[in-house]
Order: structure tokens, then C-alpha cells, then sequence
């Protein structure tokens, strides 16, 4: 099977990015830890782990290892390749902005979300599509950090936008904000 802007070339990984969009963590854990063990380079190994450790376990550090790991891949191997997963690695990259949001890494959930936008940007160069730009998440990074002003613009802006689920968003942060303050 080529890959695709979802399943990246590698081997024998097809099954393996169906159990994770299933949803199917206890039935995939093994079979991921095994497949890594033969593909230790693989981005879809790391990837797939990290977010299992995400979002079944709630073990963020390892999370955290694996989907960096996966950033680290992409940029190597796949990133300009023919076929290039992009649609699966802005997933990659929403899930680690979302991971250093639990961990309170706020800086790193704020860099997270500029390279989220900047990988958009670029999708929509070489693909000629992508996802919706995150605004409004930049509100509670930079309202832990108490840079309130910033929290605020970044929430009129999601409110100013043309996306109802920004709309509530930077709603939901400027309120937030100004109760904090």
C-alpha cells in the first residue's frame, strides 16, 4: 500500500493506524511495543505509542518521548516525500500541544501551536488544503503565564473569526481571563 496524506510508507503499518483510529488502545499496546522493537525508526511506531500513552494511560512523559520522537522522524523521512502523511502528522502535532497543556508547559504549548499553524500554512502551500488555524488555544497558555493581554487579544481574535468553534473558544478564554485577573 502507497502512503497517503493519513498512512505514512511504512511497513506493515496499516493495521496497526486502524486499531489507533479505532480506538482499540488495550488490543493495540502490544502490538505497537512489538512493532517499534523491529522498526525502532518507524514515525508510525512512535507516533502511534506516544498517543497511546496519551490517551489510554494518562502517562504523559512517556507520551511526550514517543510523539517527539515521531516530530523528529517526520522531519527526517517523511516531510517532502511523495505522498507525504501530512493529515496524520497535524495530529501529531495537535497531540503534543495538547500533552504539554497537561503537563503546564506553557511555553512549549505555545511553540507547539506556532509550528500546528506553521505546518498548516505549509500544507496549504504543497497540498492545497490543511486544517483550521488554532487562535483561541493560544489564550490559556498565555493566561498561565499571566500575560493576560496577550490571552485577551488571541481570544478577540477567535471571537472575531469566522469559525463557530473559535467563536466559543475565545469566548470561553476571555471570560476565564478576566476572572483570573
Amino acid at each position: 500500500v502507497l502512503a497517503d496524506d493519513w498512512t505514512p510508507n511504512e511497513p506493515d503499518v496499516e493495521p496497526l493506524w486502524e486499531l489507533h483510529d479505532r480506538e482499540k488502545w488495550n488490543e493495540l499496546g502490544p502490538l505497537i511495543k512489538e512493532y517499534l522493537k523491529l522498526h525502532p525508526e518507524s514515525y508510525s511506531g512512535h507516533a502511534i505509542l506516544g498517543r497511546l500513552y496519551w490517551r489510554n494511560y494518562g502517562a504523559h512523559a512517556r507520551a511526550l518521548n514517543h510523539l517527539l520522537r515521531a516530530q523528529e522522524l517526520y522531519d527526517l523521512k517523511l516531510k517532502g516525500s511523495p505522498n507525504e502523511p501530512w493529515r496524520r502528522h497535524s495530529l501529531i502535532l495537535d497531540s503534543l500541544q495538547q500533552v504539554h497543556g497537561d503537563m503546564a508547559q506553557s511555553d512549549l504549548e505555545l511553540e507547539t501551536l506556532e509550528q500546528f499553524n506553521n505546518f498548516q500554512l505549509y500544507a496549504e502551500e504543497q497540498f492545497g488544503s490543511f486544517y483550521e488555524l488554532k487562535i483561541g488555544e493560544y489564550g490559556w497558555p498565555l493566561m498561565k503565564l499571566e500575560r493576560y493581554d496577550e490571552a485577551l487579544s488571541y481570544a478577540n481574535r477567535a471571537i472575531n473569526s469566522s469559525n463557530v468553534g473559535q467563536q466559543s473558544l475565545g469566548h470561553n478564554v476571555s471570560c476565564a481571563v478576566n476572572a483570573e485577573r
